[in-house]
C-alpha cells in the first residue's frame, strides 16, 4: 500500500507552468532552532524540489542590478560638489568598504551557519535583532521603490516627448509603466528568474554612461529637442 501511494504521488505531481504560481509539489513543516536560541517553523521542500539556479553571469548581473540603483544618478553631483580628487577617493574608499563589509558578512554566516542576513542578525542579537533588521530592510527597500517611481515619472515622460505639467499623462505613464514592466518582474518566485533581466539592466546602463561619456557636455537637453520620438 504505500509503494502504491508514493507511486501515485510521483505520477501526479508535475512542476508549476508559471513562476508566479505556487509550487504545486508537496511541502511540509519542520521545526528548527537559530543560533539566537528562537523556534520557528520553516517549509521544508520535497525532494522532488529542484533548486532553481542562475549562472554565474546570471548572479554577477544580480548582484551589480541591485549595487547600482537608483544612486547612481546622484554620484556625478556628489563628486561635482566633492571636487574631482575628493570624489574618486571618496568613491573608491566606498567600494573598499562595500568589499570588506560583504566578505566578514558572508564568512560570519558560515562561521555560524546560518543562510541569510536576517538569521545572521538574529544569532547575536536574538529575536528583537530579527524583527529590527526585518523592519530596516523593509524602509529601505521601500525607499528604493519610491526612488525609482519618481525617477521614472520625471524621465520617462520627457523621453515620450509629453510637456512638462500635464501631469494627468504623466501619472498614466508611471502606471501603466510599473503594471505591465515592474509587477510582473517583481513578482517572480526566485531572484534566478531574475538573471535575464538585469543582464538588459546592465547592458541599459552600461549604454547610459558610455552616451553621457561621448556627448557631454550638451547645450540642448532631451526635453528641449521634444523627446526621444522627435529625435528619431
Amino acid at each position: 500500500q504505500p509503494t502504491n501511494t508514493s507511486t501515485m504521488a510521483k505520477t501526479s505531481i508535475k512542476p508549476p507552468a508559471s513562476p508566479f504560481f505556487a509550487p504545486s509539489t508537496p511541502r511540509k513543516l519542520v521545526k528548527v532552532s537559530t543560533p539566537g536560541g528562537t523556534s520557528r517553523l520553516i517549509k521544508k521542500e520535497s525532494s522532488q524540489t529542484k533548486e532553481n539556479k542562475s549562472t554565474v553571469a546570471g548572479a554577477t548581473s544580480n548582484l551589480v542590478n541591485a549595487i547600482i540603483g537608483a544612486g547612481i544618478v546622484g554620484i556625478p553631483y556628489a563628486i561635482k560638489e566633492c571636487g574631482l580628487v575628493a570624489g574618486i577617493i571618496l568613491v573608491v574608499l566606498c567600494a573598499i568598504l562595500t568589499e570588506k563589509s560583504l566578505r566578514v558578512l558572508v564568512d560570519t554566516a558560515k562561521h555560524v551557519d546560518v543562510p541569510s542576513y536576517e538569521t545572521l542578525f538574529e544569532s547575536t542579537y536574538g529575536s528583537a535583532g530579527f524583527y529590527f533588521i526585518s523592519v530596516n530592510m523593509l524602509i529601505m527597500a521601500y525607499g528604493g521603490c519610491l526612488s525609482y517611481l519618481t525617477i521614472i515619472k520625471d524621465t520617462l515622460p520627457i523621453l515620450l516627448g509629453v510637456e512638462r505639467g500635464d501631469v494627468g499623462m504623466e501619472r498614466a505613464i508611471l502606471v501603466v509603466s510599473t503594471m505591465a514592466i515592474i509587477l510582473p518582474i517583481s513578482m517572480q518566485r526566485d531572484m534566478a528568474d531574475l538573471a535575464k533581466t538585469s543582464k538588459i539592466s546592465v547592458i541599459f546602463q552600461c549604454f547610459m554612461v558610455l552616451v553621457v561619456v561621448i556627448f557631454s557636455p550638451v547645450s540642448e537637453t532631451l526635453e528641449e529637442n521634444g523627446g526621444l520620438l522627435a529625435i528619431a
